[in-house]
């Protein structure tokens, strides 16, 4: 079997501090990173540690988690 680990995303970490990816970039990461594992890796399972945003207010942290786990959705093993 083989699993994935992934970890601290940090979606939003761009609202605290300016020398951070921006989201855009952390977005465009994620999906290259959906993509290559879907394509090449194949993993059994996808196993996430935490830290996929960065708390910044309720409203937005549950926009960005939705933007996270709808990207990490399009993965074909449970994550």
């Amino acid at each position: 079997m083989k699993f994935v680990f992934i970890t601290d995303i940090h979606l939003g970490l761009e609202k605290k501090y300016s020398s951070v990816p921006s989201n855009h970039e952390i977005l465009s990461l994620l999906d290259h990173f959906v993509s290559d594992l879907t394509q090449h890796i194949q993993p059994d399972c996808v196993i996430v540690n935490g830290d996929l945003i960065e708390a910044i207010n309720t409203k937005l942290d549950m926009h960005h988690m939705r933007v996270v786990t709808d990207i990490l959705s399009n993965l074909p093993c449970p994550v």
